[in-house]
């Protein structure tokens, strides 16, 4: 009970989503830095005696939500040669091998995911888990009122994530893995300290994406206005895309500003710009640009392009290519959205040929 973080769609008409025992254990694990980081340097220690390497190439899948992250995520991960954080190592983030003594979910049951947007996944599906590392180490540093905003990892914090990676890959053989759409608030001090990681930037139509967001917004506010641990477990995993605890990113010392009413189409427009225009601003060595309509209709040959980039040789995974036929019938500004889509154009022209 304590591992179904988001593996069953919380339904309304529960008054809670989780027992009271398995919140209990949740708040022990992931409400208590203090403990995470020190069953971290167990697990540290422990891997010093195995000679298991750090390792400077990795590979980051990272977008705004609803930008198709999941799915390609998962479809890298179905390659086998990548290793992740699995919704097996909830709740105990930080010390995976040491949980691992204790649970070992035999289960391969797949229900569609909390989102409600046809994803299946099960114990052993990998989410955007590594956020709370960073939490832990930087103690919310970067987690203001309303705002998650830019930083730069220090020396120490970056060695320290390289041995996070390497408590996650567990051996010298797989490539780390991760999907976070929270990294590039720290984008530009990981490539200043390493030229060799890869990530994957994935964008989509700005008024779909847009109406995604809000359409996900307006579900989890009233989720979490009914459950309030669904609002406490989203905030543990430093999960602000959407929802009551929606936060905005700052990725300068001046707050932009936006549309008052997080429920208008307006509001998601202007994040959808803030973030992907900082996009445009980062040294892009080792970028890789994806358009989701492209990665739904073509999917073997992006995950076939992602792999040669990673320098990582694997059998791809089946995969069936998606239309997406979804339109958003929301009005906006025509001015935002002129805005938005001489954005679009601009990530479209990073894209490799």
């Amino acid at each position: 009970g304590s591992t179904l973080g988001f593996i069953l769609p919380f339904k309304k008409k529960d008054t809670q989503s989780y027992p009271e025992l398995s919140q209990l254990l949740h708040r022990m694990a992931l409400d208590n830095y203090a403990v995470a980081y020190k069953l971290f340097r167990i697990e540290v220690k422990k891997l010093s005696k195995k000679g298991i390497s750090d390792r400077k190439r990795f590979v980051i899948v990272s977008g705004l939500a609803r930008a198709g992250t999941t799915s390609l995520m998962n479809k890298l991960s179905d390659c086998g040669s990548f290793a992740s954080l699995s919704y097996a190592n909830m709740p105990f983030l930080t010390a995976p091998n040491i949980w691992k003594k204790f649970y070992k979910p035999k289960s391969k049951q797949k229900k569609e995911r909390s989102h409600q947007d046809g994803i299946m996944i099960g114990l052993d599906s990998n989410e955007a888990l590594e956020e709370y590392f960073f939490k832990v180490i930087s103690n919310d540093a970067y987690i203001n009122e309303g705002r998650l905003v830019r930083y730069d990892i220090t020396d120490d914090q970056y060695s320290e994530y390289l041995k996070y990676q390497s408590v996650i890959r567990n051996d010298n053989k797989k490539v780390y893995l991760a999907k976070n759409n929270n990294f590039a608030l720290r984008y530009e001090s990981l490539r200043a300290h390493n030229d060799e990681f890869l990530m994957v930037l994935m964008f989509r139509d700005p008024v779909t994406h847009a109406a995604s967001l809000l359409e996900k917004h307006k579900y989890y506010s009233a989720l979490q206005e009914e459950d309030d641990f669904v609002l406490e477990y989203m905030n543990w995993l430093g999960h602000h895309e959407f929802g009551m605890n929606q936060k905005t990113f700052q990725f300068t010392e001046a707050a932009p500003e936006y549309n008052s009413d997080k429920f208008s189409l307006d509001y998601w427009l202007q994040v959808w710009m803030n973030y992907y225009n900082y996009i445009l601003t980062i040294d892009k060595k080792h970028v890789m640009f994806i358009d989701y309509d492209s990665y739904c209709s073509k999917p073997a040959e992006v995950l076939r392009e992602v792999l040669q980039e990673a320098g990582v040789r694997a059998e791809l995974p089946e995969v069936t290519p998606f239309q997406n036929k979804r339109k958003a019938e929301l009005e906006c500004s025509e001015e935002l959205k002129k805005e938005a889509y001489a954005i679009f154009d601009q990530l479209k022209a990073h894209i490799r040929s």
